[in-house]
């Protein structure tokens, strides 16, 4: 062989080895953006799947602020239901007192033939 034929024989080699590894870069890009692809469909799912807590975490604490609102307000009347519980036994014990009363003055009275008269025993 002539060295005008060992040379195109190297130069045919050294393409096939460098077509070779470009094919194997081009196959190792297109895995790399396939796996890109796929964490970015993933991120996505993920975003939409935190949007979808953070919305929920909102409702739970909207419901926990009504619901404190609505305990607050329960607690109020609940207190004024007290108050008024207190008032009503205050005004029992005045009532029971005052019949009381009326019983010891009423007792220092007979009641003779439909006249009524004090008893001054």
């Amino acid at each position: 062989m002539d060295s005008i034929q060992i040379e195109t024989n190297i130069g045919m080699e050294s393409n096939e080895r460098t077509k070779e590894t470009i094919d194997c870069i081009l196959s190792e890009v297109k895995l790399v953006s396939e796996q890109i692809q796929e964490v970015s469909a993933t991120t996505e799912e993920m975003s939409a799947g935190m949007e979808e807590v953070a919305a929920s975490i909102a409702d739970v604490s909207d419901i926990s602020q009504r619901t404190s609102n609505e305990a607050e307000i329960m607690a109020a009347g609940t207190a004024e239901q007290l108050v008024s519980a207190e008032k009503i036994q205050i005004s029992a014990k005045e009532l029971r007192d005052m019949s009381q009363q009326l019983q010891n003055d009423l007792s220092k009275f007979v009641l003779c033939n439909d006249v009524i008269r004090p008893d001054f025993r």
